[in-house]
């Protein structure tokens, strides 16, 4: 798997990284085709804003359930969240 890591102020690099896991009940894999740098991101880009180690970068993405744990579900609260039922499923987070 590829990721835009960042390592410092104006430092970015374009790595391999480890393929992804279910570890916990809660997981689940998402593919994501699409990932967007967002404005947060530019302040430690900056050196603005710390952080505290090597940090992958794109919190704001477009993707695929590719695999999910018995209990994993979408939303942080459990008032908003909806089940992930199954494999192929679309996820937008922005």
């Amino acid at each position: 798997m590829q990721a835009t890591v960042l390592y410092g102020p104006r430092d970015i690099r374009f790595e391999e990284r480890p393929e992804p896991a279910i570890v916990e009940p809660t997981d689940a894999i998402i593919s994501l085709p699409v990932t967007c740098i967002c404005g947060s991101d530019l302040w430690p880009y900056r050196g603005i804003a710390p952080f505290p180690a090597a940090t992958a970068m794109g919190h704001e993405y477009c993707g695929y359930v590719e695999e999910v744990a018995r209990r994993a579900r979408c939303g942080r609260h459990p008032e908003h969240a909806r089940t992930l039922r199954r494999d192929g499923d679309r996820l937008v987070r922005g």
